[in-house]
């Protein structure tokens, strides 16, 4: 694991074309830009080494990662089960290795550590004070192993010997997506297609796969098992006011997604938190 010295490092070669190692510099004064004039949300001091290849010091302006713009538009979440104890650190790293973003549990300020026996349960991460690498802040939820498939049983239309698509030989959308949280790009493409013909586009594809864990392709001349082609937005809005998937205890913007004939897996409608 990188630690926050390499991480701007890393920055300041990606940005600038540099080949400087951790040794070269040392890094202090990191602090919100408050310089109109330049497009950076973090500016610091970037000083020599004795032991490094350069020579001076100087102001250095990059972008740390924002936490509130990173997931604005969602709300990320993670599954625990009841009577588990977390700290806000802890659920940092599990964020990280969700959604694959470059967040340690250093860059996040320390808590004691919580009794999660109710859910949703939700918890405030706060970037520390001088982060090098993360500023901003963003409320993570976290929901019961195993509870949303519970739970969308005991939704009305849901409970019965029919299947939502009329064929028990397909996974149920509904039941393989219950909790998906919409990450930003997904949430844009959604949108996008509710305001035209409701149709997806291939561009979802990868962020379903994100979410599932299974290869989902687009193709519109082929089944395949996972296919979001044809899949369209028939819904946006309310959970607690769709006629077939209102849910007191997920209280949550939902977008409803037909899947088309050609995904042989799953059928049905998939269910994703906005």
């Amino acid at each position: 694991m990188a630690s926050s010295h390499e991480r701007v490092v890393r920055i300041i070669n990606t940005t600038t074309g540099a080949k400087l190692v951790p040794s070269d510099v040392s890094i202090s004064n990191v602090r919100v830009n408050t310089n109109p004039d330049i497009d950076r949300n973090t500016a610091c001091q970037l000083t020599a080494t004795s032991e490094g290849r350069l020579t001076g010091a100087g102001p250095y302006f990059y972008n740390r990662l924002d936490l509130g713009k990173m997931f604005f538009g969602q709300r990320p979440t993670v599954d625990m089960p009841t009577g588990s104890r977390i700290t806000t650190q802890e659920l940092a790293a599990m964020l990280r290795d969700k959604y694959s973003v470059d967040i340690q549990p250093e860059d996040i300020e320390a808590s004691t550590s919580y009794y999660v026996n109710s859910f949703p349960f939700d918890l405030e991460l706060v970037a520390t004070e001088g982060s090098y690498c993360v500023t901003g802040k963003v409320t993570a939820r976290i929901i019961e192993t195993g509870a949303p498939i519970d739970e969308a049983m005991g939704v009305r239309t849901l409970s019965g010997i029919n299947a939502p698509n009329g064929d028990l030989s397909k996974w149920q959308g509904v039941l393989y997506s219950w909790g998906w949280a919409a990450p930003l790009q997904l949430y844009t493409l959604i949108e996008a297609a509710y305001a035209g013909d409701g149709y997806l586009t291939a561009e979802a594809a990868p962020y379903i796969a994100q979410l599932s864990g299974h290869d989902w392709v687009f193709d519109a001349d082929n089944p395949a098992q996972f296919n979001l082609a044809g899949a369209r937005v028939v819904y946006r809005g309310s959970r607690d006011d769709h006629p077939d998937y209102a849910s007191s205890s997920y209280p949550d913007e939902i977008a409803v997604i037909r899947l088309g004939d050609l995904c042989q897996q799953v059928g049905g409608d998939l269910v994703i938190i906005l």
